[in-house]
């Protein structure tokens, strides 16, 4: 049964999508603890993992898509909620958001209410995505703290088509800012881990142990397919 069939009947309304994109190079146990939260937090029935195929934003050599997406899936078999979307993988050219949550919503028949994740050290630089001022007319954005990346005013880096309300009353932690004609924003404290992908490649390349920082199945692939080590930076 397709995921918006499945979805329909599992509540009344619309359902509640979390769209978590990135690079996942690789996905680690932090990535899958912040989804949780959020998933539940804000009571969501889904959360797309969505691996980037050509991040604009990202340079130098990493694993191409497909290995990626493989890994997301690994990682999230698992968890019922969780499901890996190979929609930017597959698409050809650079990996433009503001396509994903068209599509996104296109496939849903604009049933449902998206959530799009995203940590403080991205949204400083969102005026530089493709589009970006049309990006709340398809998703509300959850804004999370980042090592190094304290939750502060989204105000002074929002695109000028963006024009922000007073904030709501906080909630468990969350705090809403309605932008005026189009979604909100939520700010969300969440448990920020020291662990990220940067380091785990790392430890990969020195030959030192990343059990417990990704899944075991994320784990043995890298492993089976020697990424990241000095003889294949590019997987």
């Amino acid at each position: 049964m397709p995921l918006k069939n499945r979805l329909q009947e599992s509540r009344r309304g619309p359902a509640r999508i979390g769209v978590y994109g990135g690079t996942f190079n690789p996905i680690h146990v932090a990535h899958l603890i912040l989804a949780e939260e959020i998933r539940e937090r804000f009571r969501l029935d889904r959360v797309l993992f969505v691996p980037s195929g050509a991040p604009p934003h990202k340079s130098g050599s990493f694993p191409e898509g497909r290995r990626r997406l493989e890994m997301v899936r690994k990682a999230v078999a698992g968890n019922s909620a969780f499901t890996a979307l190979d929609l930017e993988v597959k698409r050809r050219g650079p990996s433009f958001t503001i396509e994903t949550l068209r599509e996104i919503r296109r496939r849903s028949g604009g049933e449902w209410e998206l959530f799009f994740l995203i940590g403080m050290d991205a949204f400083t630089e969102i005026t530089t995505w493709h589009r970006s001022g049309e990006l709340l007319d398809f998703a509300h954005f959850v804004i999370f703290p980042r090592p190094g990346y304290s939750l502060e005013d989204p105000g002074r880096y929002v695109p000028r088509e963006w024009k922000t309300e007073a904030p709501l009353r906080p909630r468990r932690g969350i705090r809403r800012i309605p932008v005026a004609g189009k979604k909100s924003l939520f700010l969300a404290e969440t448990l920020s881990l020291p662990v990220s992908a940067s380091a785990i490649r790392r430890r990969v390349r020195e030959g030192r142990s990343i059990t417990y920082l990704v899944p075991g199945a994320v784990e043995r692939y890298i492993r089976r397919h020697d990424l990241y080590t000095t003889r294949n930076k590019g997987g």
